[in-house]
């Protein structure tokens, strides 16, 4: 295997892990004569990109593809060049080039590591996401009991809330112990105008309202706007095994832009 690509598998991986969006840019068919081989292959995240698929104006409009993806189509597909007619190349040739979309990774981050973080966290896993467990308490921030969860972090809850880093496709619930935390966690969350695709909050709704009316006075931003609370799908929510089931209902949902949530029809 060609280093190029031994380099290019590495970053992949390297991406992966870190659940980082990308898009690979993989040469599927070229003619002779074409600056891009068979087998080259480039990609491009937000930050920066690697590999080559030849170089030159090939490259360049593939770049242009490539971010297009990134930032709007959000999906793989097949992009062909002829290169004198189409890229004004001299070398002449055809290629076809396989755009390959890598979403990023959906993360859930849990404020809270009580016996709902215990519930919800092999819902979550077990639906993708990659999840984090917070808590600021010793003897509930271990691993033994969240062996689904990727992290299981011991921090001060307002500490831990300044300075992660959520990406838009993430999801954050807050449940802290006796909801001491809740409010201080959503007022540092506003003040840095968290963006993320889920925000839950759990509690009665009246005091979700004060606790959503005391923030707006500081005039933040939308993200106080957009908390999910009470939390979870109205199914008969009673045991902390069915508040779990709403709560991952809800989140699947969302993800999956539905809005209008119907109960399955009985065939008769």
């Amino acid at each position: 295997m060609e280093k190029h690509n031994i380099d290019i598998f590495k970053k992949i991986n390297e991406l992966v892990t870190e659940g980082e969006e990308f898009v690979l840019a993989t040469i599927i068919e070229a003619s002779i004569g074409t600056p891009g081989r068979l087998g080259f292959k480039m990609i491009i995240n937000h930050k920066e990109s690697f590999g080559t698929v030849g170089g030159g104006e090939l490259e360049f409009q593939t770049s242009i593809e490539m971010k297009n993806i990134l930032n709007e189509e959000k999906r793989s597909k097949i992009i062909k060049y002829s290169l004198t007619p189409d890229l004004k190349m001299a070398c002449g040739g055809k290629v076809k080039i396989f755009l390959e979309y890598f979403p990023s990774a959906k993360r859930a981050w849990l404020f809270g590591a009580g016996h709902m973080g215990i519930s919800l966290t092999p819902l979550l896993s077990s639906i993708g996401f990659r999840v984090t467990v917070i808590d600021n308490r010793e003897d509930f921030a271990l691993k033994e009991k969240f062996k689904d969860a990727d992290n299981v972090i011991l921090k001060d809850y307002l500490d831990f809330a300044r300075e992660f880093t959520p990406r838009e496709n993430d999801s954050i619930i807050i449940f802290t112990y006796g909801h001491e935390y809740d409010y201080d966690i959503l007022k540092i969350l506003a003040q840095r105008d968290i963006n993320v695709k889920y925000l839950g909050v759990i509690g009665a709704k009246s005091k979700i309202k004060k606790i959503k009316n005391k923030i707006k006075t500081f005039e933040y931003g939308d993200l106080i706007d957009n908390i999910f609370a009470p939390i979870g799908l109205n199914i008969a929510r009673r045991t902390t095994p069915e508040i779990s089931i709403a709560i991952a209902a809800e989140i699947v949902a969302i993800y999956n832009g539905v809005e209008d949530i119907k109960m399955m029809s009985r065939i008769k």
